[in-house]
């Protein structure tokens, strides 16, 4: 444990690691609503974030 008053990240790495999951995290749902055959799941999926 260190005894430090600042953080060892700094705020613009993990602000970029933030947006990637947030980016992958988008990308997967496009992914499984282009690929699902059935729309109804599609539609599900899009009304999770409505």
């Amino acid at each position: 444990m260190n005894n430090q008053s600042f953080s060892p990240l700094s705020e613009k790495l993990m602000m970029f690691h933030l947006a990637a999951m947030i980016t992958e995290n988008a990308r997967g749902y496009g992914l499984a609503m282009s690929t699902s055959p059935r729309l109804d799941l599609a539609l599900k999926l899009y009304s999770i974030h409505d």
